[in-house]
């Protein structure tokens, strides 16, 4: 029996991104958060992210994905040290692995390093000297949901230099800056993805309901993302 999936099976499924701290061949803590991407909504795009409650499905990716990975660097002689991001999806209830890079992804870094409530910067010297497992890692208990704003046309050809207002108003969100530069006074767009809108809440409907109210105040010629974010989450 052939171990794969079809395109068919994957592509209207749930995607996921595991953020572990790694050091000494040891997984120390991981992250799970759900992530959505424009299938079958063209280009209006936008991704969204949450830390995952979900044990039974975080039980199947620790002893399916997570402890083979960690296992495979040590039989390979693989002192890797830093972030492993693994690239999931959830086809009926099984993880599957799309991808795995050695970095934080993006907009995945904008809604978990929001709610580490550790000192990063302990954390990554616990990574170099190999004393990660001695440190306490916390995370806050709120929830926190990024929103991705993006050029009108992304994916596919856009268009740059287009001014952005309401910035200025922006008091109970984090907006970071991805595809913006200044121009003089003005901040205008220069890529694909311009701004995330990360927003924190008590639970995830707060903070998805806070995203949107902020990006309401934000505007530039062609912007665009999916309004349809999340509500699957909320009971």
């Amino acid at each position: 029996m052939t171990n794969y999936s079809t395109l068919s099976e994957i592509s209207p499924s749930e995607w996921l991104s595991l953020n572990q701290f790694v050091q000494e061949l040891k997984e120390i803590n991981s992250k799970c958060i759900s992530v959505y991407y424009p299938y079958g909504k063209g280009t209006d795009t936008i991704q969204l992210l949450r830390e995952t409650s979900r044990s039974e499905l975080l039980k199947k990716i620790e002893s399916k994905i997570v402890k083979p990975t960690v296992e495979g660097l040590q039989k390979d002689n693989l002192p890797y040290k830093g972030f492993i991001f693994i690239g999931l999806i959830k086809v009926g209830e099984e993880p599957l692995v799309i991808e795995y890079n050695v970095r934080m992804g993006d907009p995945e870094t904008e809604v978990v390093l929001p709610r580490l409530k550790s000192d990063i910067l302990d954390l990554f010297e616990g990574i170099a000297t190999n004393t990660l497992s001695e440190r306490d890692i916390q995370f806050y208990d709120k929830s926190a949901a990024t929103v991705m704003l993006v050029s009108g046309g992304y994916p596919k050809a856009y268009q740059k230099g287009k001014q952005i207002f309401g910035l200025n108003t922006i008091v109970d969100s984090l907006c970071f800056h991805a595809g913006t530069k200044s121009d003089g006074p003005s901040s205008v767009t220069s890529g694909g993805r311009v701004i995330a809108i990360t927003s924190y809440g008590k639970n995830i409907e707060f903070a998805i309901k806070k995203s949107y109210e902020t990006i309401d105040k934000i505007s530039f010629e062609g912007m665009n993302y999916r309004k349809d974010i999340g509500f699957d989450l909320i009971k």
